[in-house]
């Protein structure tokens, strides 16, 4: 009998155990809103462990359950584990907006929310309530430490994956400097005048593709001006806007870096470039450095919820589904993290089966996790993949698909992906942020 007849029984084997396991020890949760009773989520402290850093996935970006059971589990880790802040798949320096306003800024949340995220997270209220709750927290602090919100994407981003407003970085830069040293840096911008005129002119995006020394030239000279006049920038503002604005010249460094990597001229019917995996391995290594430096803003005592689309958060390569035509399967956010975190990392992915009205029509793919989960019939559940052992552990050492963008999907290894799962039987679509 040949290998390749006994695979298939051998595989379903594994899938059976899986299911068993899954069975057995799934966590069943609740719900996925925020409520009083939190006694469903005390399993997750152990999952978490010491972890500084826990990143929570998403299947695709507009799902209310996801962001809801965000909201919730930031919650329980900030009330009972001694998080500090959070982090979104969102634009760096249109988030600081965000920060300042739960920190006590002025403002009202869907606003803020509608005019500072991007990538689509300005329109879901499910982020309004988000931003509210950390204000509210924050309000009544008395003496606990106050959170942080943070974004870790490229600046100015729109929903479509592209960078209307790439100037924004750099542009907050000077902002800042005619804000906190007007007297001091006024003949360096008046140096930097023409560069300035040329970057509205002709615009960031081209400057960076064409890698125009002048664009370089603007970068090296801010960033020289932060670090050398440093001390009295801090006093003349507070250490956090001055962080904010140094962290500006490396996230405008990020952008000018992807916008000018070639892409090729091939097309396909997904509209993914097969060079596009260029762009997307550059964006996850600059969201991994990003989640990085807000760690370290946090300091040693500090502990930081990332969110962002499980595709970014997972400890693999990205294959499969609309991105099969990349030439390469491109590092993600979670490899680099994992590299520099270890164990100080928890990766925790949620899948979601079905889709609700309002959302693509699909169904879990043959041999998917959301197919063999599907089995356990229940509607919300936890897994901590690292109890798994025999026949379930060789199955999530295996390959499977899961879904991606709600219509599409991702091929990886669960035992490297996550470690941990959510699963979620009805995915429905987010609230609108209506506000103005």
């Amino acid at each position: 009998m040949s290998s390749l007849a006994l695979a298939a029984p051998n595989t379903a084997v594994r899938s059976q155990a899986f299911v068993s396991w899954a069975r057995a020890t799934a966590i069943a949760l609740r719900t996925v809103e925020q409520q009083a009773d939190e006694s469903d989520l005390a399993p997750l402290r152990k999952i978490v462990g010491s972890a500084r850093v826990v990143a929570l996935g998403e299947p695709g970006h507009g799902g209310h359950q996801p962001l809801a059971f965000r909201n919730r589990l930031f919650a329980y880790l900030v009330e009972h584990c001694g998080f500090t802040a959070i982090a979104l798949e969102t634009s760096f320096t249109e988030s600081q907006r965000v920060d300042k306003y739960v920190l006590g800024g002025p403002g009202h949340a869907g606003s803020v929310v509608k005019h500072s995220l991007t990538w689509g997270f300005e329109d879901y209220e499910e982020n309004v309530q988000l931003v509210r709750w950390m204000r509210n927290y924050n309000e009544h602090a008395g003496g606990r430490r106050k959170l942080h919100f943070y974004g870790m994407d490229m600046s100015g981003a729109n929903d479509d994956a592209a960078y209307p407003h790439a100037a924004i970085a750099v542009l907050s830069v000077v902002d800042y400097l005619r804000r906190a040293a007007p007297e001091s840096s006024k003949a360096l911008l008046t140096r930097l005048a023409p560069q300035l005129s040329r970057l509205k002119s002709v615009g960031y995006q081209r400057l960076a593709a064409d890698h125009d020394p002048a664009l370089n030239a603007l970068l090296n000279s801010l960033g020289a001006f932060l670090h050398r006049e440093g001390p009295g920038l801090i006093r003349a503002s507070s250490r956090s806007d001055y962080a904010w604005a140094v962290r500006g010249i490396v996230i405008a460094r990020q952008l000018e870096q992807l916008l000018g990597l070639p892409l090729g001229p091939d097309a396909n019917p997904s509209g993914v470039d097969p060079d596009g995996y260029l762009q997307v391995a550059s964006r996850d290594e600059s969201m991994a450095a990003n989640v990085l430096w807000a760690l370290r803003q946090e300091g040693p005592a500090g502990r930081l919820m990332v969110f962002a689309h499980d595709g970014h958060v997972m400890n693999d390569r990205t294959r499969g589904g609309i991105w099969a035509v990349f030439r390469h399967a491109p590092q993600m956010m979670g490899m680099h993290l994992r590299a520099r975190l270890g164990r100080k990392l928890v990766i925790l992915g949620q899948i979601a089966a079905r889709n609700g009205p309002g959302l693509p029509a699909a169904k879990p793919l043959p041999g998917s996790l959301e197919t063999a989960l599907t089995a356990l019939r229940l509607p919300l559940f936890v897994l901590d993949l690292h109890e798994a052992r025999g026949g379930a552990a060789a199955w999530l050492r295996e390959r499977h698909p899961i879904r991606a963008n709600f219509d599409s999907d991702l091929d990886i290894v669960p035992a490297q992906a996550f470690d941990g799962l959510i699963y979620i039987s009805r995915v429905t679509p987010a609230m609108r942020n209506d506000s103005p």
